[in-house]
Protein backbone atom coordinates (compact mmCIF):
# COMPACT_ATOMS: atom_id res chain seq x y z
CA UNK A 1 0.00 0.00 0.00
CA UNK A 2 0.76 3.34 -0.67
CA UNK A 3 0.80 6.42 1.35
CA UNK A 4 -2.02 9.13 0.23
CA UNK A 5 0.28 12.50 -0.81
CA UNK A 6 -1.93 14.42 0.85
CA UNK A 7 -1.58 12.86 4.21
CA UNK A 8 1.70 12.03 3.65
CA UNK A 9 3.14 15.81 3.12
CA UNK A 10 0.65 16.92 6.68
CA UNK A 11 2.50 13.69 8.72
CA UNK A 12 5.96 14.97 7.39
CA UNK A 13 5.04 18.87 8.60
CA UNK A 14 3.64 17.77 11.76
CA UNK A 15 6.71 14.90 12.62
CA UNK A 16 9.08 18.53 11.63
CA UNK A 17 7.02 20.94 13.56
CA UNK A 18 5.29 18.69 16.75
CA UNK A 19 7.73 15.22 17.14
CA UNK A 20 11.47 16.45 15.89
CA UNK A 21 11.30 14.57 13.11
CA UNK A 22 11.88 11.28 15.52
CA UNK A 23 8.79 9.74 14.09
CA UNK A 24 9.40 6.78 11.03
CA UNK A 25 9.72 8.87 7.57
CA UNK A 26 8.36 5.37 5.81
CA UNK A 27 5.27 5.29 7.76
CA UNK A 28 2.08 4.50 5.29
CA UNK A 29 -0.76 6.86 5.86
CA UNK A 30 -3.91 6.31 3.55
CA UNK A 31 -7.62 6.58 3.77
CA UNK A 32 -9.50 3.29 4.04
CA UNK A 33 -13.16 2.68 5.73
CA UNK A 34 -13.01 1.90 9.15
CA UNK A 35 -15.57 -1.28 9.76
CA UNK A 36 -16.27 -0.41 12.94
CA UNK A 37 -14.97 2.34 15.09
CA UNK A 38 -14.37 1.62 18.76
CA UNK A 39 -13.20 4.04 21.34
CA UNK A 40 -10.21 1.63 22.32
CA UNK A 41 -8.92 0.90 19.17
CA UNK A 42 -7.18 3.48 17.02
CA UNK A 43 -6.33 2.47 13.39
CA UNK A 44 -2.24 2.47 13.71
CA UNK A 45 -0.41 -0.38 13.63
CA UNK A 46 3.12 -1.37 13.70
CA UNK A 47 3.70 -3.56 10.09
CA UNK A 48 7.36 -4.53 11.04
CA UNK A 49 9.73 -3.41 13.29
CA UNK A 50 9.53 0.42 13.59
CA UNK A 51 7.36 0.67 10.67
CA UNK A 52 3.76 1.88 11.09
CA UNK A 53 0.74 2.02 8.61
CA UNK A 54 -1.93 4.77 9.75
CA UNK A 55 -5.32 4.32 8.35
CA UNK A 56 -7.74 7.88 8.04
CA UNK A 57 -11.25 6.80 7.39
CA UNK A 58 -12.23 8.70 4.06
CA UNK A 59 -15.77 9.88 5.54
CA UNK A 60 -13.92 12.97 7.05
CA UNK A 61 -12.09 13.66 4.11
CA UNK A 62 -14.00 17.03 3.94
CA UNK A 63 -13.40 18.08 7.09
CA UNK A 64 -10.24 18.99 7.15
CA UNK A 65 -9.26 19.86 10.56
CA UNK A 66 -11.26 16.81 12.21
CA UNK A 67 -8.87 14.25 10.10
CA UNK A 68 -5.81 16.78 10.69
CA UNK A 69 -6.75 16.21 14.49
CA UNK A 70 -7.17 12.14 13.63
CA UNK A 71 -3.89 11.82 12.27
CA UNK A 72 -2.32 14.00 15.22
CA UNK A 73 -3.19 11.44 17.42
CA UNK A 74 -2.42 8.52 15.56
CA UNK A 75 1.18 10.08 15.36
CA UNK A 76 1.17 10.87 19.13
CA UNK A 77 0.43 6.88 19.28
CA UNK A 78 3.40 5.94 16.86
CA UNK A 79 5.57 8.38 19.00
CA UNK A 80 4.90 6.40 22.14
CA UNK A 81 4.37 2.70 20.36
CA UNK A 82 7.77 1.21 22.07
CA UNK A 83 6.81 2.42 25.78
CA UNK A 84 3.51 2.53 26.23
CA UNK A 85 0.67 0.07 25.56
CA UNK A 86 -0.56 0.08 21.63
CA UNK A 87 -3.73 1.76 21.06
CA UNK A 88 -4.06 3.48 24.80
CA UNK A 89 -5.41 6.71 26.11
CA UNK A 90 -3.58 6.70 29.61
CA UNK A 91 -1.30 8.74 31.37
CA UNK A 92 1.88 9.19 28.61
CA UNK A 93 -1.40 9.54 25.60
CA UNK A 94 -2.13 12.60 27.73
CA UNK A 95 0.68 14.50 28.86
CA UNK A 96 2.16 13.78 24.61
CA UNK A 97 -1.21 15.25 23.48
CA UNK A 98 -1.16 18.34 26.02
CA UNK A 99 2.77 18.76 24.82
CA UNK A 100 1.97 19.18 21.20
CA UNK A 101 -1.38 21.36 22.22
CA UNK A 102 1.35 24.16 23.87
CA UNK A 103 3.53 23.89 20.66
CA UNK A 104 0.77 25.18 18.64
CA UNK A 105 -1.23 21.99 16.88
CA UNK A 106 -4.57 22.53 17.71
CA UNK A 107 -4.03 26.34 16.14
CA UNK A 108 -2.68 24.92 12.89
CA UNK A 109 -5.90 22.36 12.21
CA UNK A 110 -7.49 24.58 9.81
Amino acid sequence: MQSDRQLKRWYAKYNREFFDDKLPQDTVIYWCPSPGAHADTCPVFEVAAGVFEIKIDPAIQGITCFWRMILLHEMIHVALWPRHPKHQHGRLFIAEKDRIYALGALKKLW
